[in-house]
């Protein structure tokens, strides 16, 4: 047990000393008064509570800070289409190109019964054609894909299948693919935690201008060491440059 010392003739032969009404504040709690008993005289120091409440206060905005960061990495940016007023005529043409297996029209097909533009919506009829443009190579639905197995909307949870069609369309430089990968290997969401993988998605995905991504690969910093860092950034220009020479040559 630490013992007061007494700041007039420094003793540590002091206990403590009942309080006088001046002191009766809302600080009771915080100042603690003590005697000499050598020399007699009165002295105040901040009490242990303080400190406690000090820690607890510590912890409190710690906790706080994670949690926003946490929060900051999983606030998604689902895409919001606008409303579209769609012809038959424009159904029926894109209908056409889709079951030629044209991905883009396939994609935008499911768009169409997803949003039930220009005809009844169907949503068992979006989710065939956004799988078919997926496997077809549409990177705007192979990142749909990944968003629905991931989280589990309208199809079972499936985080394997899930990180499959984030790479495929990551591969492509699918920003927000990048950006969900990070996010998977930062919170360990089907994979192991790997902070160094999250900050090299997190480094591709702002690279491709991606805001969420430059926000998160600022929480990650602060868990890798310099050599964590350089080992990231090399990775993700080796990632880039190996997907940018079939296009130069």
């Amino acid at each position: 047990m630490i013992r007061r010392k007494c700041p007039g003739c420094g003793s540590r032969n002091v206990r403590r000393s009942k309080r006088i009404v001046s002191e009766m504040t809302w600080n009771r709690n915080f100042i603690s008064p003590y005697r000499c008993h050598d020399c007699e005289k009165r002295f105040s120091r901040i009490s242990k509570n303080t400190y406690y409440l000090a820690g607890i206060v510590a912890l409190a905005i710690g906790a706080g800070l994670f949690v926003w960061s946490e929060f900051e990495i999983l606030d998604y940016r689902y895409p919001k289409s606008e409303p579209k007023v769609t012809s038959l005529k424009t159904v029926a043409d894109t209908t056409k190109l889709a079951q030629k297996q044209d991905p883009v029209a396939e994609y935008t097909l499911a768009q169409i019964y997803a949003q039930g533009d220009g005809v009844p919506k169907d949503d068992a009829q979006a989710r065939k054609w956004l799988k078919l443009a997926a496997e077809h190579g549409n990177p705007e639905a192979e990142y749909e894909m990944g968003m629905a197995l991931r989280e589990g909307r309208d199809v079972i949870q499936d985080y394997d299948a899930a990180l499959k069609w984030f790479i495929r369309a990551a591969e492509t430089g699918n920003a927000r693919a990048q950006f969900e990968l990070g996010h998977m290997y930062r919170v360990g969401m089907g994979v192991p935690i790997d902070n160094v993988k999250a900050y090299m998605w997190f480094n591709l995905a702002a690279s491709n201008g991606n805001a969420d991504a430059d926000r998160a690969r600022i929480t990650v910093l602060p868990l890798l060491s310099r050599a964590d860092i350089m080992e990231a950034q090399r990775e993700a220009h080796r990632w880039s440059d190996a997907r940018a020479k079939p296009a130069t040559q």
